[in-house]
C-alpha cells in the first residue's frame, strides 16, 4: 500500500528539514533487515514543499518505524543536538523532541494530518501563531531570525512576531537537522557554525535517501574534523567555515560528497541545491550571520561526469584544498570548483595562477608541517591536470 504525504508548508528550509526526519530513519530501520528498494520512497520537490509517497501500509506503520528508530538512538540525538557542531538545544527541548517522536499514537495522528497539503495554515501555525504551538527553534527555522537592522525613527508596518509550530513539526525538523545537514565549526572574530542542507525540485526515490544516509553516517565525520583543522590566512583564525564565502563553502562540501551519492544525485530527475546557514554567537542562542540557497545541478553533473571517467573521488584533493584557502587563494578554490561545474578555461587559468603562487610563497617554509603540506599540495596540483584532462574530453 502506498501512503502520502505533504510537508507542512513551512518554507523550503523547515519543510527539507522534515522531508529528511521522515525518510532517513525509514532507511535506516529498513536499510538493516536488506537492501533499501528504490520504490520504498518517492518524492517530489515542488520549490516550497515536497510531495511523498511512501511503500507502507498505513500511518500507523510509518509512525513506527520512526518511533523505533528514534528509540534505538535515542541518546545519540540528544548528544549530537546538545553538544558538538549541532549542539544548538537545552537537554530540555531535545527531551520534548523525543518525547513527540516516541508517541505512536500522537504521530500517527499528525502524519495523517499530512495526508493534503497545507497543515501549518490549517493548523494555524506560522509567525504569530499562538496557544500550544511551540516557537521554532533558529537552527529549525533561519528565516524566523531578524537580518536587517532598520531606523528606530521608522514603524515597522508588521509587527515582529515569533513563528510558531506544532511539537511535531519541530520534531520531525530536528530529526532531519540531526539526519542530514552538513555540520562545521570555524573561528575568526567568533565561532562561525555553518550548516549545509541538500534540497531539490523534482523526483527522487529512495535511492537518494539511502545512499545520502550512508554517506551521513560513514564519511562526514572524517571531511568534518578536516575542515575543522584548516589553518587561517589570518592570525587567530581557524576552521575552513570561518575563511570561506558561504556560497563557495557550500560548494565545497557538495564536491566531497562520495561518488555513490553524487551518481544518485545526478541519476534522479531533479534540480540541486544546498541551503546554507552561518550562524554565530553562543551556540545555545545563535545569531543568524546569513541564508543562502545555491542551485549546484551543474557541479553535481561535472563531479558525475568526473567520476565516469575514472577519477578516485574529489575529496582525494583535500591536501591542495587547504592550501589554497590557508593561502588565502578563494578565487583559485572556487574557479576549480565552477570549472567542474562548466568546464570554463577562464575558471582553469584562475585556479592554475592561484595554485602556482600558492605553491611558489609555500616552497619558501620551513616548519616541517609546512614542507609536508607543500608536498602533498604539489602532487595533488598534477592530479588536478589529470582532471581538467577528463573533464575537456568528455
Amino acid at each position: 500500500m502506498t501512503v502520502e504525504l505533504y510537508t507542512p508548508g513551512h518554507g523550503l528550509y523547515t519543510d527539507t528539514l522534515i522531508l529528511y526526519g521522515l525518510t532517513l530513519p525509514l532507511c535506516e530501520v529498513l536499510g538493516k533487515k536488506g537492501e533499501v528498494p528504490a520504490e520504498l520512497i518517492r518524492a517530489e520537490g515542488t520549490g516550497s514543499f515536497y510531495r511523498l509517497e511512501v511503500q507502507v501500509d498505513d500511518h500507523g506503520e510509518l509512525a513506527s518505524l520512526i518511533t523505533d528508530y528514534v528509540t534505538n538512538e535515542r541518546d545519540v540525538i540528544k548528544d549530537a543536538l546538545t553538544r558538538g557542531p549541532l549542539g544548538f538545544f537545552a537537554d530540555g527541548d531535545v527531551n520534548i523532541f523525543l518525547q513527540a517522536l516516541t508517541d505512536l499514537r500522537g504521530l500517527t495522528d499528525y502524519l495523517s494530518s499530512l495526508s493534503e497539503p497545507g497543515h501549518a495554515e490549517r493548523a494555524g501555525e506560522g509567525r504569530g501563531g499562538a496557544g500550544k504551538w511551540k516557537t521554532m527553534k533558529l537552527p529549525l527555522m533561519p528565516m524566523a531570525g531578524k537580518y536587517l537592522h532598520r531606523d528606530l525613527t521608522e514603524t515597522s508596518r508588521y509587527p515582529q512576531a515569533q513563528y510558531k509550530a506544532c511539537g511535531y513539526c519541530c520534531a520531525l525538523a530536528a530529526l532531519g537537522l540531526f539526519k542530514a545537514s552538513f555540520p562545521a565549526i570555524g573561528r575568526g572574530r567568533e565561532w562561525n557554525r555553518v550548516i549545509i542542507v541538500p534540497a531539490f525540485e523534482g523526483l527522487v526515490d529512495a535511492s537518494y535517501f539511502d545512499t545520502l544516509d550512508m554517506f551521513h553516517i560513514r564519511d562526514w565525520e572524517e571531511f568534518y574534523r578536516k575542515l575543522r583543522a584548516v589553518g587561517g590566512a589570518r592570525r587567530g583564525v581557524t576552521g575552513a567555515a570561518a575563511q570561506l564565502p558561504l556560497r563557495v563553502f557550500m560548494k565545497l562540501v557538495v564536491s566531497l560528497f562520495s561518488p555513490s551519492l553524487v551518481r544518485a544525485m545526478a541519476m534522479a530527475r531533479a534540480r540541486w541545491r544546498m541551503l546554507g546557514t552561518n550562524f554565530a554567537g553562543r551556540p545555545k542562542a545563535p545569531q543568524v550571520r546569513g541564508y543562502q540557497e545555491l542551485e549546484v545541478t551543474a557541479l553535481i553533473y561535472g563531479l558525475d561526469a568526473l567520476y565516469r571517467q575514472g577519477f578516485m573521488a574529489f575529496s582525494e584533493l583535500f591536501p591542495l584544498i587547504r592550501a589554497l584557502i590557508e593561502a588565502g587563494e578563494v578565487d583559485a578554490l572556487e574557479s576549480f570548483l565552477d570549472f567542474v561545474a562548466n568546464r570554463s578555461l577562464r575558471d582553469l587559468y584562475l585556479f592554475a595562477r592561484g595554485t602556482f603562487s600558492t605553491l611558489e610563497r609555500m616552497k619558501a617554509e620551513r616548519e616541517p608541517e609546512k614542507r609536508k603540506l607543500w608536498g602533498e599540495a604539489v602532487r595533488k596540483a598534477r592530479e588536478c591536470q589529470e582532471v581538467a584532462g577528463l573533464l575537456l574530453t568528455t
